[in-house]
């Protein structure tokens, strides 16, 4: 995707390389925490050269924190394009900064852990409420068992 052109249709997801400037000025940060793990990352709109347009429609994923130069230059980035796929927050972020933006939008991910994270982060949670809730209904239902017993015990004895 060339956004110097004018896009004709819209993209296909998928793996892709996207050239344009990059605002590193409007980059945003997202940190995720797993119990074990987390995650860092960084997303930048990409526009066509020499726009300054508030209308945002494709985003990038940025590699870790580089100490350099952040000017906006236009480059070239390959990765694997998903629709509508900036985290919500984010895209919040950027409306509440008085841009616009609309779905469909695209965003450019380095790699497939960036797009599975989310999705492992909710497995582990689920995993670790379950395992709790299955302790809880053993205790529970051992606490039954005496319960019964003593009622049984005082029964026959009664």
């Amino acid at each position: 995707i060339d956004l110097a052109k004018p896009l004709i249709a819209l993209p296909e997801e998928g793996q892709t390389t996207i050239s344009g400037t990059i605002l590193y000025t409007q980059t945003v940060a997202l940190d995720q925490n797993l119990f074990i793990t987390r995650a860092s990352k960084r997303f930048a709109p990409i526009v066509a050269p020499g726009a300054a347009s508030n209308d945002l429609q494709f985003f990038v994923e940025l590699p870790a924190s580089k100490d350099g130069d952040a000017t906006p230059q236009i480059s070239s980035r390959s990765g694997i394009l998903q629709r509508n796929a900036l985290p919500g927050e984010l895209v919040r972020l950027y409306r509440y900064a008085g841009f616009r933006v609309e779905k469909p939008y695209y965003v450019l991910f380095l790699d497939k852990s960036t797009i599975a994270f989310p999705k492992l982060k909710i497995a582990v949670e689920l995993l670790i409420m379950s395992v709790i809730f299955a302790v809880l209904g053993l205790l529970q239902r051992r606490r039954i068992n005496r319960l019964e017993a003593s009622i049984s015990e005082q029964a026959a004895t009664g």
